[in-house]
């Protein structure tokens, strides 16, 4: 290439512009592969978008190239944002392999007296009103509910906002009469609960390192006046399980 550069670029002025095209468009073809853009969809199909979009907007707007790339960057920001804004969130009930996972996905049943969920990202001001607004919804769904326990393992960081957010939901889990157990936090997490004093607005003895104590303790107090089987055993609803959405699973 750069011998053709220096010494062959005056015999080339001399070829039609069809085929200084065609050259251009055999060695840009070598460049385009499709099978790194179906791995990427089988991946994540967000990935794959965007570099569907990026590849063609890059194409639309050339020579200017790089706002292909801007858009690039703009949408793998909205992306990005968007799944911090809405992290995952799920009631769990005990599968057949012994691990917990999300009932809905799996199929299994779940009790309209005690509600184990899961929330899996960091918890600050971008996200604090998702987790309270899912909250909400999912004991409202179950008017019945004498118990909910929130596992926050998956939790490294959080905020003022978040802390305030919990805060509150403790209390409108008091005036609704439900009681609130947070198990699984991380050491750094209990330690914000006890500088910031909701520690104590929850209860000590409502904050647990392990489910399984804390499921002990609602056994304990409540009896057969709570129904905990579907944390204690499986129990499929009859529905198959969906091959589709998150496959995650939640160990002790």
């Amino acid at each position: 290439v750069g011998i053709t550069l220096l010494f062959l670029t005056p015999l080339m002025y001399h070829l039609p512009v069809a085929t200084l095209a065609a050259v251009i468009i055999i060695a840009v073809a070598s460049l385009i592969q499709i099978a790194p853009l179906i791995h990427s969809w089988k991946v994540n199909w967000h990935d794959c978008l965007v570099a569907f979009i990026v590849f063609n907007t890059t194409i639309y707007f050339a020579p200017h190239l790089e706002k292909g790339i801007y858009i690039g960057i703009a949408i793998s920001l909205s992306f990005y944002i968007y799944r911090t804004m809405h992290p995952h969130f799920a009631e769990l009930s005990k599968y057949k392999d012994g691990t917990y996972r999300d009932a809905h996905i799996f199929g299994m049943e779940t009790s309209d007296t005690v509600a184990l969920f899961r929330y899996d990202g960091d918890l600050y001001f971008v996200n604090a009103g998702y987790l309270e607004k899912r909250l909400v919804n999912a004991v409202a769904d179950k008017p019945g509910l004498k118990v909910a326990i929130l596992d926050i393992e998956a939790v490294e960081q959080i905020d003022t906002t978040g802390e305030e957010m919990l805060t509150h939901i403790s209390e409108w889990f008091k005036e609704a009469g439900i009681e609130f157990y947070i198990t699984r936090p991380k050491f750094k997490i209990e330690d914000v609960f006890k500088r910031t004093g909701l520690y104590d607005k929850i209860g000590h003895d409502h904050i647990f390192s392990r489910r399984r104590d804390a499921l002990a303790k609602i056994k304990m107090k409540y009896g057969d006046l709570v129904d905990i089987e579907h944390l204690s055993h499986y129990m499929p609803s009859g529905s198959e399980e969906s091959s589709h959405g998150s496959q995650s699973f939640y160990t002790e």
